[in-house]
């Protein structure tokens, strides 16, 4: 169900995730494992007792907010749990570029004061995604380029809307892409795996697409896999909603 490495989990619909995710801390059973709460959505759960009770995962788990620590605690508590070897989710990819938004703008001259703040607040949303996004991408390179070695596994998990998904698939399958990271997008290429969840329709079961598959460095070449790849999990979706 996972690999050693980067593993990016895509999903469209919240619940869905949070099931994954509790199915995952059970059945991988790590005795240390850690949940960094970029969006605050297990937070919030995990401190509704009501609703966050049907997630074992939060009895054997520590969920940390990043908002509520400085950075450097952040990156203390990383490295803790990475040289405790455990099981670290990351939730989530968009909360993370959120986290490091930091508005940023080229500075040039313009006469017209006017035009520039103009320019200004047209490219703002997209500068400071960019900007996030590339800062995220480098913590994630920093924090766990060694960790390999140790066949650990990191959860990314990241939202993306259906019509994104279907173009992402659609792209998988018409440009003849060979699952090895030969990808567009920085957090896909480093990734050892790269999966989507959904549910399976008229079926309770969860639908995992493999987008990107992982092959350790000890197996025998082999003919080029074709991906994406649909696998059913046994979780009950429907029983959950």
């Amino acid at each position: 169900m996972i690999d050693p490495g980067i593993n990016l989990v895509y999903y469209t619909e919240p619940k869905i995730k949070l099931l994954y995710l509790d199915n995952l801390v059970r059945k991988l059973n790590y005795e240390n494992t850690l949940l960094v709460d970029f969006d605050t959505n297990l937070t919030n759960l995990k401190r509704n007792t009501i609703v966050g009770s049907e997630y074992s995962m939060f009895e054997r788990t520590e969920v940390s907010l990043p908002y509520e620590i400085t950075f450097q605690t952040l990156l203390d508590k990383i490295t803790r749990y990475c040289d405790l070897n455990s099981l670290i989710v990351i939730d989530s990819l968009n909360g993370l570029i959120d986290y490091f938004g930091i508005p940023f703008h080229r500075i040039e001259y313009v006469e017209d004061k006017t035009k520039l703040e103009k320019n200004m607040l047209n490219n703002h949303d997209q500068l400071t995604n960019k900007h996030g996004g590339y800062k995220g991408f480098s913590l994630l390179k920093i924090l766990f380029q060694n960790q390999f070695l140790n066949e650990m596994p990191i959860v990314l998990t990241s939202y993306i809307s259906k019509r994104s998904l279907d173009n992402l698939i659609m792209e998988i399958v018409t440009w003849d892409y060979d699952g090895k990271g030969n990808d567009r997008n920085h957090f896909r290429r480093i990734s050892n795996s790269v999966v989507c969840l959904g549910q399976i329709t008229n079926d309770p079961g969860l639908g995992v697409t493999l987008i990107k598959g992982y092959k350790k460095k000890t197996d025998p070449a082999s003919p080029m896999e074709f991906f994406p790849q649909s696998i059913k999990i046994n979780i009950d979706i429907s029983a959950n909603f």
